[in-house]
């Protein structure tokens, strides 16, 4: 029951667009003088899985290894993207990623180009559009998601059980939750800034 309930609340957000996200941990496989890499399932992309709706944003997003160094790489908008002075120009490691999630396969595209292999790594975020059991494997949330889903479930499963009594700040957690999803879903990570570390079940 609570499985079915649970997937009926997934299928809700999605009328109001708003989505459960799964962060999945990707690489690219840098190419020396390569500073763009597709990603999606049609043709033959760089990176070959789901095209991401996002991926995290904000300084320190991602990194950046070759030659076993790591850097930071700051994740950016198209609107800082844009705004970067000589975008074009300069190899070397990269430190900045900007996500074009255009259709049918978005654009990773790095800065400065990178000047020998290595890889990259970031999270890709991945819509949860069902759980197909219990047993799923876990899934690594976006930030304030879990919270949100407990919560607004447990509003949920209240009609089953005519017993139960729900606490107030479980019913106000379930409204502002959902807010906070919104937010979440709809503004840039690096305008509003990292607001937590993801959350496995």
């Amino acid at each position: 029951r609570g499985l079915i309930v649970l997937n009926d609340l997934v299928n809700e957000l999605s009328n109001e667009y708003l989505y459960i996200y799964d962060l999945v941990a990707t690489t690219i496989t840098l190419v020396a003088a390569q500073g763009a890499y597709t990603i999606g399932v049609t043709g033959t992309p760089s990176i070959t899985q789901s095209r991401p709706t996002n991926i995290n944003m904000g300084p320190g997003a991602a990194t950046a290894t070759i030659a076993a160094v790591e850097t930071p790489v700051n994740v950016v908008s198209a609107v800082e993207w844009n705004a970067i002075e000589s975008i074009a120009s300069g190899v070397g490691t990269p430190d900045t990623l900007f996500y074009d999630a255009r259709y049918p396969n978005g654009v990773l595209n790095l800065a400065p180009v990178p000047d020998a292999i290595g890889d990259v790594v970031f999270q890709a975020w991945s819509p949860v559009t069902v759980f197909a059991s219990l047993f799923d494997p876990d899934v690594n949330f976006s930030p304030g998601t879990l919270e949100t889903i407990k919560s607004n479930l447990a509003v949920k499963l209240k009609t089953y059980f005519t017993a139960a009594v729900i606490d107030p700040v479980v019913t106000a957690g379930a409204i502002t939750g959902k807010q906070n999803l919104r937010h979440t879903n709809l503004l840039s990570r690096a305008m509003i800034g990292r607001t937590g570390v993801p959350q496995q079940t």
